[in-house]
């Protein structure tokens, strides 16, 4: 690392990604629609990012299940996944200077900060979930004699993943390296603010050893429709993703207004999380079981929401939401 870096000149020169990453290659999206992408900081014009919609999803979702099928990740060796995930922590600190230039150009954060802490801890993050998949193992339940029951850890499947722009890499890193860890296959949707970083890991997870279609990156702007990034393509209506990682304000939970195609069967847990001073507040869809066990982290949450004042304003979006029987949607 240079001593001293004129982060200004290097801005000037810094290759912008304005393209979404779909199977393994950066690709328009196919209306050819894009959008500006500015620096918050000077109101410089970044690029003029893809615009992804539906027809898009199509294909990112196309080419997730055809990674997940072929078995190239989701059935490797598991030291083999834990190689390349190593491989790409590595890589993510190699670059870390150009990482952190590139979340200070869309977000605004001081590019030492981006630099000492958010890059450092985006990279650690995919190293520990490495480190966890040689060590993670099945179960055999306690039965009666003649009986065997055993518990089987596996990949799930294609993973759909929405974060915001406050800490875009970290929030990224949170939901995407455990979902690889298991064999997964992932379509990330960052936030229209904040898709230099996210553009640029995925390609340097290719350069890792990970296989095309495993990692796509679908960008665009906030749109009522934009749920469709998710969940909207005839690939995914059929079978939803079986995991929605969704972390932000109720502007992104409100995005994803799609409830009413899953089923009870299809293992869904949507979570929103709003950082507040006084610690986390979960706002959780889970099964009738999981909401006793947690009906007490509900009480303190709900205490906490009177505190701040946003109780109505996260129920009112909860309870928006269509998400078939009622009954079963319970709102902290």
């Amino acid at each position: 690392m240079e001593a001293h870096i004129d982060w200004h000149a290097r801005a000037q020169r810094q290759h912008y990604i304005t393209e979404a990453f779909v199977d393994g290659r950066f690709t328009r999206a196919i209306s050819g629609g894009t959008y500006d992408s500015i620096d918050p900081a000077t109101g410089r014009l970044l690029g003029q990012v893809a615009a992804c919609d539906a027809q898009d999803v199509d294909l990112a979702v196309q080419a997730a299940r055809r990674s997940f099928a072929s078995g190239a990740w989701s059935r490797t060796a598991p030291a083999a996944r834990k190689q390349a995930l190593l491989k790409l922590s590595q890589l993510m600190l190699e670059h870390a200077e150009e990482l952190a230039l590139l979340e200070s150009l869309d977000v605004g954060k001081p590019v030492q900060d981006a630099l000492t802490i958010d890059i450092p801890g985006a990279a650690h993050v995919f190293r520990w979930y490495a480190e966890s998949v040689d060590k993670l193992y099945g179960q055999v339940a306690p039965q009666p004699p003649g009986v065997l029951a055993t518990i089987t850890r596996e990949a799930l499947g294609v993973v759909a993943a929405v974060v915001p722009w406050n800490f875009p890499l970290d929030l990224a890193s949170w939901k995407i390296a455990p979902a690889l860890a298991a064999g997964n296959s992932v379509i990330l949707k960052p936030a229209e603010q904040s898709p230099a970083t996210a553009l640029r890991v995925a390609e340097l997870a290719l350069e890792a050893g990970i296989p095309p279609g495993v990692f796509n990156v679908l960008t665009g702007l906030y749109k009522p429709t934009e749920g469709e990034v998710l969940l909207g393509g005839e690939h995914i209506t059929a079978k939803p993703p079986h995991i929605i990682a969704s972390k932000g304000l109720a502007r992104t939970f409100q995005n994803i207004r799609l409830f009413g195609l899953m089923t009870a069967e299809e293992n869904v847990m949507v979570a929103m999380h709003s950082h507040m001073r006084a610690g986390i507040i979960s706002t959780l869809i889970k099964t009738r079981a999981q909401r006793r066990e947690e009906a007490e982290a509900h009480a303190r949450a709900r205490e906490l929401l009177d505190f701040v004042g946003i109780r109505k304003y996260a129920t009112d979006y909860a309870r928006n939401l269509p998400y078939g029987d009622q009954r079963r949607l319970e709102v902290a």
